[in-house]
């Protein structure tokens, strides 16, 4: 499975149970995980510890789970994950305060659970599930813990294991998780498909073989196709309202964006007070645009308020003269 996104160049997000493969690190598994991460196509992210709930969980014990997941991380990988993807889907506030304590930014869980949380962190006036802010090529509900901002970036259960686990299999499965793609995509901007390794193999009295059943594995093979004919790829990373900075010194600062825009979105950084671009002078801004089917209108390089009121534009450019990349 994880050889056909290597092949195919298509982006991947690892949900990492990290004690799991932290106690096998010369399995196929993580060296099939380093040789994706290496080629810049995988990412991975935090799937637990011990992939226990941690909805039920009090904030000591997902303190030292979330510190000994993030030591095992960093033994496998040689860095931190900045990326939680919760097991079940479950967490609570707690978890959010974790979360920002350990520099993790993401939360990647459902969006049923997420907007049932009982979540004060909410930027705005706490109502998640009707206000969201633009950044990058998506729209997202943010939480802003002492300072420390991190984004939420949840699916709509565009699943396999759900779709099995309701009776649903071969077309069936597929156009289900397809329509869900595409009305998350219409709701946020982005649409992300959720697969597990045990949703393609064969089973032998309840239990999972090392073996594919080709069946099953064809539902995957036909669900990336048909989203690679429509839609470009990403991963959670580009996903996300955080600038990635080449270079933190105090003397110059290099912010990198990147994303789609897909069809008259917006995305960019949103500058909190803790932001590391707060105070900042912009000595040059580099817009590189790749066009994708064939765009009309304007694109904009500007500051905005809040409120998205036009506080500054530095330039602007016609984007159906687009032949192939060209930067500003």
């Amino acid at each position: 499975m994880m050889n056909d996104f290597i092949d195919r160049k298509i982006p991947l997000s690892l949900g990492v149970v990290a004690a799991h493969l932290g106690n096998y690190p010369s399995t196929g598994v993580y060296n099939k995980t380093i040789e994706g991460v290496k080629s810049g196509l995988f990412e991975v992210t935090i799937h637990g510890n011990h992939h226990d709930d941690y909805s039920i969980m009090n904030l000591t014990t997902q303190r030292t789970e979330l510190w000994a997941a993030q030591a095992h991380m960093e033994s496998l990988f040689g860095a931190k994950s900045r990326i939680f993807m919760p097991p079940y889907n479950q967490y609570n506030q707690d978890t959010l305060a974790v979360l920002a304590e350990q520099g993790i930014s993401v939360m990647a869980a459902s969006v049923n659970f997420d907007n049932g949380v009982t979540n004060t962190y909410y930027l705005s006036d706490g109502n998640g599930t009707q206000y969201q802010f633009y950044t990058h090529n998506a729209k997202l509900k943010m939480s802003s813990v002492k300072g420390k901002t991190i984004y939420h970036i949840p699916h709509n259960s565009a699943s396999f294991f759900v779709m099995h686990d309701s009776n649903k299999f071969g077309k069936a499965a597929e156009d289900e998780i397809e329509k869900r793609v595409q009305q998350s995509i219409a709701d946020r901007g982005y649409g992300i498909v959720v697969l597990h390794p045990g949703d393609f193999v064969n089973v032998v009295n309840g239990t999972n073989q090392d073996s594919i059943n080709a069946t099953r594995y064809q539902e995957l093979t036909d669900v990336i196709n048909w989203v690679v004919a429509r839609y470009p790829t990403t991963s959670y990373s580009n996903l996300m309202g955080t600038t990635w900075f080449m270079d933190e010194s105090k003397k110059s600062t290099y912010a990198y964006i990147s994303g789609y825009a897909g069809h008259n979105q917006r995305f960019g950084e949103m500058i909190t007070s803790s932001s590391s671009l707060a105070g900042k002078q912009v000595n040059t801004m580099h817009a590189l645009l790749k066009k994708v089917n064939n765009p009309t209108g304007t694109a904009y390089f500007k500051v905005l308020d809040p409120n998205l009121n036009t506080k500054y534009i530095f330039g602007s450019m016609n984007v159906s003269k687009l032949t192939t990349t060209q930067t500003e």
